[in-house]
């Protein structure tokens, strides 16, 4: 049956449509931005988005290009002489080692070259008040958690607790209540709000002060963990449904339009292609780092931010439940990226690249009289 009139003719006017009416990914558009997006994915969630709309397809095979491809691929795209640190830099969300975050005129930046007085610190100052046996309990949990930061949950040498600071008081009302506390002072064998502390059933209250700096933390990553809760995880899956549905309907509505399976399956086969490759990509980026909290819940923060050496600070408006520091996940050959052939990044950037001319040559053909390149 010969095809019906309808403003979509070829394959290529199909994928030009379904690229203009994804509206709800707009925000990928442009390579500076596809990098933004890789540097703060963390979720499933993020890789289906991305997967869901094709618009960043070409950054997505430049970048599997410049993370995993062979000398002679990174030389046509010009990425001979790449270093990680510049890789890194640019479309992941490393923040320590060969990546730093710095803080310059007042903003955060990363920084593959740095100085060591603009190196972005973070910071917080918690504490409580309340009565002897909630101070006590906070204290410990407090304690206890400072010690994992400075022991396990420490990765490298770069990244460490810098400083961190514990204080308390007890204050008691009372005609005795100076000899009480003297009493506790002398036979206490605790530091700080012991289990040997004892003040009876006084008029007594008491407060705990934390105060601590990390390197090496990502705002970004902090942020997006801290803020991005379930239902904005489960709007990012029904969006990214939303425009899969609409790209199947594309297909479907070309059939009924053209009545050209030809036609119909270059379209379908272009959106798979697409998907396909950005899905990947997504997952390859993500891979190349590893995100570590670090909890503060037992310090009950009231307030943080990033401050440099040089006196500049950044405060916080949200309050962080945990900080991000995000290292790269497998070792490195003499500071180049890994030498392992990988086959399937490689099969994937050969499958896009001869989908998209074979796609195109056919597109053209099929627009022919003859209906063929003769």
């Amino acid at each position: 049956m010969a095809p019906t009139d309808s403003s979509i003719k070829t394959s290529s006017d199909a994928w030009a449509t379904l690229i203009a009416n994804i509206a709800t990914l707009l925000v990928l558009v442009g390579e500076k931005h596809v990098k933004e997006y890789f540097k703060t994915m963390s979720k499933p969630s993020h890789e289906l988005l991305f997967a869901a709309g094709p618009i960043g397809l070409v950054t997505a095979v430049t970048t599997l290009v410049r993370l995993k491809g062979a000398p002679i691929l990174k030389r046509l795209i010009g990425r001979t002489f790449e270093t990680r640190g510049e890789i890194f830099k640019d479309v992941t969300g490393l923040s320590g080692t060969d990546v730093k975050f710095v803080l310059k005129n007042g903003a955060l930046e990363q920084a593959s070259e740095w100085d060591e007085k603009d190196v972005a610190l973070f910071y917080w100052k918690g504490g409580m008040t309340g009565t002897v046996a909630e101070v006590k309990e906070h204290w410990k949990l407090a304690q206890k958690r400072l010690v994992q930061l400075r022991r396990s949950d420490v990765r490298s040498m770069d990244h460490r607790l810098l400083h961190s600071f514990m204080g308390g008081c007890i204050r008691m009302r009372g005609e005795n209540a100076l000899d009480i506390i003297m009493k506790n002072i002398k036979t206490r064998k605790e530091r700080g709000f012991g289990d040997d502390l004892d003040f009876g059933t006084g008029d007594v209250d008491g407060a705990v002060y934390t105060s601590g700096c990390i390197a090496d933390i990502s705002l970004s990553l902090t942020a997006n963990h801290c803020l991005d809760g379930k239902v904005t995880g489960l709007c990012r899956v029904l969006v990214s449904l939303f425009c899969l549905l609409g790209t199947a309907g594309l297909v479907i509505v070309n059939w009924f339009l053209q009545k050209d399976i030809e036609n119909t399956t270059l379209i379908a086969v272009g959106a798979v292609i697409s998907a396909a490759c950005s899905f990947y990509t997504a997952r390859i980026v993500k891979g190349m780092t590893t995100q570590q909290p670090y909890g503060l819940r037992a310090f009950n923060v009231c307030d943080s931010g990033f401050y440099s050496r040089d006196g500049e600070n950044i405060q916080l408006l949200f309050t962080p439940t945990a900080v991000i520091n995000s290292d790269y996940t497998f070792p490195w050959v003499s500071g180049k990226m890994q030498k392992d052939f990988d086959l399937v990044s490689h099969l994937v950037v050969l499958l896009v690249v001869i989908g998209y001319i074979s796609l195109y040559l056919a597109s053209w053909a099929l627009g022919q009289p003859s209906g063929g390149f003769a």
